[in-house]
């Protein structure tokens, strides 16, 4: 899991990491979620369940990946940084 600040190129780190080295790699769901609620509302006030649907739905996308990988599996996020 890579671990850092929004904004600080984890999910270009992970892409790289991951083509170089051929492992599978989730991609941070709380971007897709965070751009889905801006598109739908324009501006958007966060509340607890969000972060809650967010780190459920990471989790599932890692299980999934987990079982299909080759024994690597490279997260530029997970659920406690989304915590």
């Amino acid at each position: 899991v890579l671990i850092g600040a929004e904004s600080t190129g984890k999910t270009t780190l992970a892409a790289a990491l991951a083509q170089q080295l051929g492992w599978t790699w989730v991609p941070e769901y709380g971007r897709d979620y965070s751009e889905e609620m801006l598109a739908r509302h324009g501006e958007y006030r966060w509340q607890s369940a969000d972060f809650e649907a967010i780190a459920r739905e990471q989790n599932r996308r890692e299980n999934l990946a987990a079982r299909a990988c080759q024994g690597v599996l490279l997260c530029d996020t997970d659920a406690t940084a989304t915590t």
